[in-house]
């Protein structure tokens, strides 16, 4: 039988864990506050650049539609202005049939030739910007990688190896259970 009572052994139980305990945060309450902080700040960092991303792709492809829209509009108001003044000449013209259709032809296949050019300039600057917009995209995307992997790169040089908490946490049994006298001075 024990000599001891229960309730008192279960009492120094818990004094024994508040004590580990006190003892954790005295050892690593600092390093886990300081790597609390850290982890926040690259999350913060994280969220603030994914968001001024998000909103520079927005801007920019707002950009884009506003001057497909405006190119759009311009070849439309082109287009009206051009079939109303072929109509206009048509009436004028009237008399000299063959000469009209002769000159008629003519500024068709001009007004032809000049819509393809302009097609085919307006699809070349949207490629471009396609271009440009995916190359900014790609170096934006390599850029938040490259940070993100110094990060990640800084905070595991800096962290505890689990051999060196393993042999520290181990001394620290050793002294609480009196195995390990340390030299006296």
């Amino acid at each position: 039988m024990s000599d001891r009572d229960p309730q008192t052994v279960g009492q120094t139980d818990t004094d024994t864990e508040q004590n580990v305990d006190k003892i954790r945060e005295i050892i690593f309450g600092g390093q886990m506050r300081d790597y609390q902080r850290r982890f926040d700040a690259m999350e913060s960092s994280i969220t603030d650049m994914t968001e001024r991303l998000r909103h520079d792709m927005s801007a920019r492809m707002d950009g884009i539609e506003a001057f497909v829209r405006r190119e759009i509009e311009l070849l439309g108001e082109r287009l009206v202005n051009e079939r109303r003044e072929r109509n206009e000449e048509r009436e004028q013209l009237n008399a000299d049939l063959v000469e009209s259709r002769r000159r008629l032809e003519e500024s068709l296949n001009r007004i032809d030739e000049q819509y393809a050019n302009e097609a085919r300039s307006i699809r070349a600057a949207l490629q471009e910007k396609g271009a440009e917009l995916a190359q900014l995209i790609q170096g934006s995307r390599d850029d938040f990688n490259a940070t993100l992997t110094r990060q990640a790169n800084s905070l595991e040089e800096r962290k505890i190896s689990r051999d060196d908490l393993a042999g520290m946490l181990s001394e620290v049994a050793m002294r609480l259970n009196r195995e390990l006298d340390l030299p006296s001075e």
